[in-house]
C-alpha cells in the first residue's frame, strides 16, 4: 500500500528503491534497526529495494499495489 515497514538484525544505514528500469526513486539515510517509507507518491508496479548495513547490502523486490 502507501508505507513500507523496514527492519532488519543489524543497523540499517541506507535505503534505496529503484524501479525496474533501474531508476533510483528514493533514498533514505538511516541510523536504526526499523524504519518506515512512505510510497504514496509512487506509483503502482514492483520495485527493488536496497538496504545497506555497513558493508553489507540486500536487495529485495516488492510489489507496490
Amino acid at each position: 500500500t502507501d508505507v513500507l515497514k523496514v527492519s532488519y538484525s543489524d543497523n540499517i544505514s541506507e535505503l534505496k528503491l529503484y524501479n525496474l528500469v533501474g531508476q533510483q526513486v528514493l533514498s533514505k539515510k538511516v541510523n536504526a534497526n526499523e524504519t518506515q517509507i512512505d510510497m504514496s507518491s509512487l506509483p503502482s508496479g514492483s520495485y527493488m529495494l536496497e538496504v545497506s548495513s555497513g558493508s553489507t547490502s540486500k536487495i529485495v523486490k516488492l510489489i507496490k499495489k
